[in-house]
């Protein structure tokens, strides 16, 4: 004969020592140009400035780029003069303190 014996639920318990989160630092775009003009960052870092923090820029796979380059081919075909397409640039908002590198960009000039 067998018998059920109840479980007793399982609780959280209390680590012993939690780690600290780091504290955040958000940079100004001036302190990112000066960190980038003296190669704090390589290439192989690859960053950008979003919202004032540093964020890894995702990785780039072929549907993807071919993707974009098909936008950028069809967005030239269709403007007028006076604009043109940039692709994985920095790009400076006003009134932001982010420099992201959009996958494609129209912009006058």
């Amino acid at each position: 004969m067998s018998t059920i014996t109840p479980l007793q639920p399982l609780t959280a318990t209390q680590p012993l020592w939690v780690p600290a989160l780091p504290t955040l630092y958000r940079l100004s775009i001036a302190q990112y140009e000066a960190m980038v003009a003296f190669v704090v960052f390589t290439k192989r870092d690859r960053l950008h400035l979003i919202n004032g923090f540093l964020v890894a820029k995702m990785t780039e796979y072929p549907p993807h780029a071919a993707a974009c380059d098909g936008v950028r081919f069809a967005i030239e075909a269709l403007l007028a003069t006076g604009w043109y397409v940039r692709s994985d640039k920095p790009l400076k908002i006003p009134n932001c303190i982010s420099v992201p590198e959009p996958d494609v960009v129209v912009a006058r000039g």
